[in-house]
């Protein structure tokens, strides 16, 4: 079963991406209940994400779209999917019975250490220049992924496309891992300040 609730709400100019969750999941938890919490909130420049490497973003206020799906609990199914027009704030909601497979449950939203879209943008921009397609917050499935993430997926030449930002270490890393993971399968990260000095 799929039904949709249109939203209009509205942000002074400037607002964060962080403003726009606190909104959106204020609604969400009105209409469906506290026990909704956020699994992945995803920003980009073009709506739903369609990839046009000409119009990437040199910053996150740039960006017009953002998706976010909550579950309840622990448990992925049922999930509200908000899909945000930020340059209008429109949100719609989107309840899905269909179970939510690709990330698991984050530890905090906010981020406990007080790290924010832009700040871990900041953190990356200070080790190179480059725009972004798109910015998610999530925790990835994975044994060797050992916190939640800022994940961005970069426009560059130079090093790798994905670069992921420890919510607790701060670690700048390529991929997923951020941390080193007592697994035998789990590799070292790879991080920005290794990288730079190689």
């Amino acid at each position: 079963m799929r039904w949709y609730l249109s939203c209009l709400f509205t942000l002074s100019l400037g607002a964060s991406l962080e403003d726009a969750l606190e909104n959106v999941t204020s609604q969400v938890t009105a209409k469906f209940g506290a026990n909704f919490t956020l699994i992945e909130a995803l920003a980009c420049r073009n709506q739903f994400c369609a990839q046009k490497h000409t119009e990437t973003m040199a910053e996150l206020s740039e960006a017009r779209f953002m998706r976010v799906v909550f579950i309840d609990g622990i448990r992925t199914t049922p999930n509200i999917e908000a899909q945000l027009d930020l340059s209008t704030m429109a949100a719609k909601l989107i309840r899905h019975e269909e179970p939510f497979t690709e990330d698991a449950v984050l530890a905090a939203w906010p981020p406990v250490s007080g790290l924010t879209f832009e700040k871990s943008f900041a953190r990356i921009r200070s080790y190179m220049d480059a725009s972004v397609q798109q910015v998610t917050f999530r925790r990835v499935v994975h044994p060797c992924a050992s916190e939640d993430l800022f994940q961005f997926e970069l426009n560059t030449d130079l090093g790798p496309r994905i670069i992921s930002v420890g919510a607790s270490s701060g670690n700048i890393c390529s991929g997923f891992i951020t941390e080193k993971v007592d697994l035998k399968m789990c590799p070292d990260p790879v991080c920005l300040t290794e990288m730079i000095a190689v």
